[in-house]
């Protein structure tokens, strides 16, 4: 599932705060972070509260949309203002507070800039088991040095007053509106694209392919931003140089005019999101506005990508009788022979689960064709009930991101009739003959 938070604050009657800092005496902190449907959820205290915040250095403010804390974290002087980003949807009403504090252990920020969204149209639980209160914007790390370590699941925030680390290879960072873009050549041209960690995909691309484009474009549901769904093509790069490291194949989305209607297409070409970026560890140092790549080591070249045709959400929590095997181990035989007997029972538990739910089936993918429809339900891939998932929806996905000719068998429920539908991968995006 593609998931894009970046968005545009429009000030009706408002002025900001210089935030300030101060960290413990080793002027960094480490902040760990879950690692969930291709994004960053790390938990901080704002104005006390504990909450839950996606990483997204593509949006500037901080964003609350979980109404059931508003009150706890006293927001106060609460100011109008209007939220607009991607999708086809109109602005939405949003409130804007200042001096509002965050900590993480040593590290306290003040005077922090807060939106609430009132009527959020993003609705996280759609695409996380982890429940989301908001998101943490570029205005709460442009103070720092950041940096991403999506091996270890960290995040270390520097004081730049004390980083002293030297870089051989500094890529220029450009602040647009304090988020963080560069440049470098996409398609030929020199282009600028923003770092964007709101951004669960590869890449995004505000413009059109070339004529003689090897791929195939998929017009279909790209996902959900700030201002509602998102339509546009789907389509592959064949080759791709980014931190000086060439990958082969990579997933690129196109939105339509209808979803960028919102969008200043002239501060920038497109958007980097997580699916490149975690093949690196970022370092981003937005004081002095560079950007450092270093390949995670054991990480391919190749960029997972669904090869089935399916555009997928979580379903609504559902309480099921789940079935399991204990197994019960015992000595059997004499002492001097003995040996260990197993044997195994079934028991039956009581489990609220989330299953996966079908947003949209590509036409002429290998779902489309097996016959799966927009509203099935999917209970279990390849005999595994997604309950089982460790990772739940991620893992799906990844099973549809497997090579060429696996075969997927799906046992779903249609208007709570049960069945079963099978089909092999394929790249759906075949060059053109």
């Amino acid at each position: 599932m593609k998931i894009n938070l970046s968005f545009i604050l429009v000030l009706m009657s408002a002025w900001l705060l210089a935030q300030d800092f101060s960290f413990g005496k080793k002027h960094r902190v480490k902040i760990p972070f879950k690692w969930e449907n291709n994004s960053m959820i790390v938990q901080l205290k704002l104005n006390d509260v504990p909450v839950h915040l996606l990483v997204d250095t593509g949006a500037k403010n901080t964003v609350i949309i979980n109404p059931g804390i508003t009150e706890q974290m006293h927001l106060e002087n609460l100011v109008p203002v209007e939220i607009k980003g991607l999708g086809q949807k109109e602005p939405i009403q949003g409130f804007l507070s200042r001096k509002n504090e965050i900590r993480f252990n040593d590290l306290q920020v003040n005077h922090h800039t807060v939106v609430w969204l009132k009527d959020s149209i993003v609705d996280f639980s759609d695409y996380y088991h982890t429940d989301i209160d908001g998101v943490l914007g570029s205005a709460f790390l442009k103070n720092f040095v950041v940096e991403i370590r999506f091996a270890s699941r960290q995040i270390v925030l520097h004081d730049p007053r004390h980083y002293r680390k030297k870089h051989k290879t500094r890529i220029p960072v450009r602040l647009i509106d304090t988020k963080p873009a560069i440049r470098f050549s996409f398609m030929n041209q020199d282009q600028v694209f923003l770092i964007d960690t709101g951004n669960t995909d590869a890449v995004w691309f505000y413009g059109k392919p070339p004529e003689d484009h090897p791929y195939r474009l998929i017009y279909g549901y790209l996902g959900l931003g700030v201002s509602g769904e998102i339509y546009g093509y789907s389509t592959l790069v064949r080759t791709l140089v980014f931190g000086g490291k060439k990958f082969f194949k990579v997933p690129l989305s196109v939105p339509d005019s209808a979803s960028m209607k919102h969008v200043k297409v002239a501060m920038n070409s497109g958007l980097i999101g997580n699916s490149l970026l975690k093949k690196f560890k970022v370092i981003i140092h937005y004081p002095e506005k560079y950007l450092v790549l270093k390949r995670n080591i054991f990480t391919s070249r190749q960029i997972p990508y669904d090869k089935s045709g399916l555009v997928v959400k979580l379903a609504k929590p559902k309480l099921i009788e789940a079935e399991y095997t204990i197994y019960d181990h015992k000595m059997g035989g004499n002492d001097k022979d003995g040996f260990v007997q197993i044997t195994g029972r079934t028991v039956k538990k009581l489990l609220t689960v989330r299953f996966v739910k079908v947003e949209e089936v590509l036409q002429g993918s290998p779902a489309q064709r097996a016959g799966m429809v927009k509203g099935d339900i999917v209970e279990a891939v390849n005999g595994r009930p997604i309950y089982e998932l460790k990772n739940g929806l991620s893992d799906f996905s990844g099973l549809l991101s497997q090579k060429e000719g696996k075969k997927i068998t799906l046992k779903i429920k249609r208007n709570g009739i049960p069945m079963q539908i099978s089909f092999h991968l394929e790249d759906y995006y075949y060059r053109k003959q």
